[in-house]
């Protein structure tokens, strides 16, 4: 994978575990999916709701639950035409482990916010977000 997300402070220690499908690998920093009750994944993730940023890797078939941060200032990779500012939403990109600007209509139906910016950036950029920051 690339753009692994990058914990700069984690915040009140707000964890889930999660089960997540028994094959398949993800790393440490991969901003996962939810797909059914408690199912983690990486594949289609920008479709889905967002689960939380995996705290642990899964390089092996077999593992079938991980924990997940939920609430913490994290560096992110951003993509996208339109540059975030301070204060803006991040939401799940088309590009694995990225974030983008979203609208406020967006954040709000299906779940795919991932928190706020807490600075602007350029496309490419590592910028960090408060993850669940709403």
């Amino acid at each position: 994978m690339a753009n692994e997300a990058e914990l700069v402070q984690d915040l009140e220690f707000r964890h889930m575990q999660v089960d997540v499908a028994v094959s398949g690998t993800f790393l440490k920093g991969s901003l996962l999916g939810l797909f059914d009750p408690q199912i983690g994944s990486v594949t289609g993730v920008q479709s889905a709701p967002f689960a939380g940023i995996a705290l642990q890797d899964k390089v092996q078939d077999g593992v079938d639950s991980i924990s997940l941060s939920k609430y913490a200032v994290w560096d992110l990779v951003h993509s996208g035409t339109l540059l975030p500012n301070a204060g803006d939403i991040a939401g799940l990109s088309t590009d694995i482990n990225s974030v983008s600007v979203i609208p406020v209509a967006i954040a709000g139906s299906g779940g795919r916010a991932v928190g706020i910016f807490t600075q602007d950036a350029t496309n490419g950029e590592r910028v960090q977000v408060l993850v669940g920051g709403f």
